[in-house]
């Protein structure tokens, strides 16, 4: 506290409970202001979430590719129609028609995977909660454990998290928490669920049918993969074209921070989303 270094505080299972740091350390009026401030400039709000969606898109392609059969044609012609939605996200006029196309390439993606895996463990698309089959359960803890992740790390940079650029701002929601996880979500989450999946790392027998016939991991299930999420998020990666080799961990804190220098400078070019290869 002496140095101004906030520390973050997660729970076993990567939720953020909370941080420590000096209450007398200055500046994040400055960057609160900058964040109202651009979230009202519609063009800084499009050219950010062109870049951050069109990455996206590519992150999915490329996990998509890793899994499909690349010598069927229905299944090749998915990645075909990725290539041509990213091109449409730099024609697109608003930030709703950028979020309307994501949400095609999202069916798209999620259509491919769910095809890829064996029975019991394909799938028709995405379903939030309650989980429907074994992928969803995957992802959707997952996603929440990203969530949180990137929570703490908009907190210790002084961020306000209900302040977003591509996700509207209202109640409590964690609107820039959403903005920041988007590129990250197949990166991290989607291709550790299929490769849990695919491997049978987790089978059937880590999944139990609940009364509301919702799907969730058994405790010894959650144990296998909490531990794979961990090591996930301790995994260095020199494929992320960020700031040099880097775990995840500490890409999503470079990331928050890129992000918080592209709001005080209204340079929105210093944000450089995250694009796998």
């Amino acid at each position: 506290m002496r140095r101004n270094i906030s520390v973050g505080m997660y729970s076993m299972g990567g939720f953020y409970m909370g941080r420590i740091s000096n209450p007398n350390a200055c500046g994040r009026a400055e960057l609160v202001k900058a964040q109202v401030l651009r979230s009202m400039d519609e063009n800084f709000r499009l050219e950010l979430a062109r870049n951050v969606i069109k990455a996206k898109i590519h992150n999915q392609k490329i996990v998509l590719r890793r899994y499909i059969e690349t010598r069927n044609a229905e299944e090749r012609a998915k990645l075909e129609q990725m290539d041509i939605l990213g091109k449409r996200v730099d024609r697109a006029v608003n930030v709703n028609e950028i979020m309307g196309i994501e949400g095609i390439a999202a069916r798209v993606y999620f259509s491919g995977l769910g095809n890829s895996l064996k029975s019991p463990f394909n799938f028709r698309g995405r379903n939030r909660r309650p989980s429907k089959d074994p992928f969803n359960s995957l992802v959707n803890y997952g996603y929440s454990v990203l969530q949180n992740q990137v929570l703490g790390k908009i907190d210790i940079r002084g961020l306000d998290s209900s302040i977003g650029m591509i996700h509207s701002s209202h109640g409590n929601k964690k609107a820039l928490s959403f903005d920041i996880m988007e590129e990250w979500r197949p990166v991290i989450v989607d291709s550790l669920a299929m490769h849990c999946l695919s491997s049978r790392e987790i089978g059937e027998q880590h999944f139990e049918l609940l009364a509301d016939g919702s799907l969730r991991l058994t405790r010894e299930g959650l144990c296998i993969y909490k531990k794979k999420i961990e090591d996930r998020y301790e995994t260095t990666e020199s494929y992320l074209k960020l700031g040099g080799s880097m775990t995840f961990r500490k890409a999503l804190n470079y990331q928050v921070d890129q992000y918080a220098r592209a709001l005080l400078e209204n340079n929105v070019s210093i944000y450089s989303p995250c694009r796998i290869r």
